[in-house]
């Protein structure tokens, strides 16, 4: 059984608002301690935002002074916890807020008995546009997992190795679970833990013919490192999981059809889409050059 006292989480910040300390007082209680692991470039930080982070005890506050990319953030916080004996790791976003008993609820679920073969606990993400899980299926195997409220076994983070840093950000969840798939871990979502989760800046179902697309309204960079990212990840994996990449796909060109029908700035995104695969078949990863990031 995980006990309380073995699992510590990190949270990946990134140009923080105020809302962040309520988010982190959400599961603060829920976990032994917090590696708060901040993006933010030196002297982007907000000074009562900055003495809020580093008057809670169990909030361990490291600053990297530029942003690092979420892989190397995950990583330090990893290590972190690592070295501090925990034996599970919650990971979190900033704008990430858990239910009174999320971590209860993910150690509570049937899989969690079978500790050797977790790699990854997830709960239900509540978004705008998905609020509530559907009924039945409490606890089940699925291939991969978003970061925001997994609860990794730090064991299978040792066997499995890093986070891809190259990757900076997205696909840098789905890259880690298929590794941990070919290391011999189970991934497990558990619906009855609930994680309310802000993904982009202006997440809307719309409705279409007789469909409901949802726009996540991301920016024409993040645009870029999710078109590159997925080409890359699949150009790895596909042999191993062809049905995953085939259904990513398919995703791939709806979110092209989604943009051009509600998205704002839709060519600008459009140009960053093609750079972004161009720069996957030159198997250029890292860091996109600009001084805007706004990841």
């Amino acid at each position: 059984m995980i006990k309380h006292n073995e699992i510590a989480a990190t949270v990946i910040l990134y140009h923080p608002d105020d809302s962040v300390i309520g988010n982190l007082h959400s599961y603060v209680d829920q976990v032994d301690v917090i590696f708060a692991i901040d993006n933010t470039e030196k002297g982007h930080i907000k000074a009562t935002l900055l003495a809020e982070l580093t008057e809670n005890k169990k909030i361990i506050y490291s600053p990297n002074n530029e942003n690092l990319g979420i892989a190397k953030a995950l990583n330090i916080g990893a290590r972190n916890a690592i070295q501090a004996g925990y034996k599970f790791l919650l990971t979190m976003d900033q704008d990430s807020k858990a239910s009174p008993t999320m971590v209860a609820d993910l150690i509570n679920c049937n899989a969690a008995q079978n500790l050797p073969e977790i790699g990854i606990l997830s709960p239900f993400h509540s978004t705008a546009t998905d609020p509530c899980p559907p009924a039945g299926g409490e606890c089940f195997q699925v291939l991969t997992a978003w970061t925001s409220g997994s609860l990794l076994n730090l064991e299978a983070y040792k066997a499995a190795g890093l986070f891809t840093e190259n990757l900076f950000i997205d696909f840098v969840d789905h890259e880690y679970c298929l590794r941990l798939n070919l290391a011999g871990y189970k991934i497990f979502k558990v619906n009855n833990a609930i994680l309310t989760h802000e993904l982009g800046t202006g997440l809307k179902r719309h409705k279409f013919l007789w469909t409901t697309p949802v726009a996540s309204n991301h920016s024409a960079l993040r645009r870029y490192y999710i078109t590159r990212n997925r080409f890359h990840v699949a150009s790895r994996f596909k042999g191993y999981f062809p049905t995953f990449f085939k259904e990513d796909l398919i995703l791939f060109w709806k979110d092209l059809v989604v943009i051009f029908l509600f998205e704002k700035d839709r060519f600008q995104k459009y140009e960053m889409i093609f750079k972004g695969f161009l720069d996957y078949k030159k198997s250029r990863l890292g860091k996109y050059p600009t001084t805007k990031d706004h990841c």
